[in-house]
């Protein structure tokens, strides 16, 4: 909090970036980043099939909806659609582990370096219903 209101005091000259220090602007974008963020982990460690976001900002001033995520193999979809595009695809590379348990750091090491490189990817659109 200290360092959010220094923050604030150094931007106060500045129109654009005191806007966007403001509350609810900065809680708009931390909500878009656990959006995001959340909407990756939910693919590339499945909890389920179907998520629900709440809180995910619609103008950053302090307009929010509910988005279900829903993903189903190399398909994601979002609803209400949340992006100003039609659809799009997004890829995420690493190394596959086949085992998710380890001895010790020095064998997770080892495993890792020896996993072969995999890319996984999704079309991401609309629900469509």
């Amino acid at each position: 909090e200290r360092w959010i209101n220094q923050v604030r005091q150094l931007l106060a000259g500045d129109a654009e970036l005191r806007h966007a220090a403001n509350e609810p602007v900065l809680m708009a974008h931390t909500r878009l980043l656990q959006f995001g963020d959340s909407s990756s982990l939910q693919v590339a460690m499945p909890w389920s099939h179907e998520r629900l976001f709440q809180l995910c900002p619609v103008d950053f001033a302090e307009t929010y909806a509910t988005i279900t995520m829903r993903w189903e193999g190399q398909a994601i979809s979002y609803d209400p659609w949340p992006f100003d595009v039609d659809h799009f695809t997004v890829s995420v590379q690493g190394r596959l582990l086949d085992q998710s348990t380890f001895a010790d750091n020095v064998a997770y090491r080892a495993a890792l370096a020896a996993a072969p490189l995999h890319q996984m990817r999704w079309d991401v659109a609309p629900l469509r219903a």
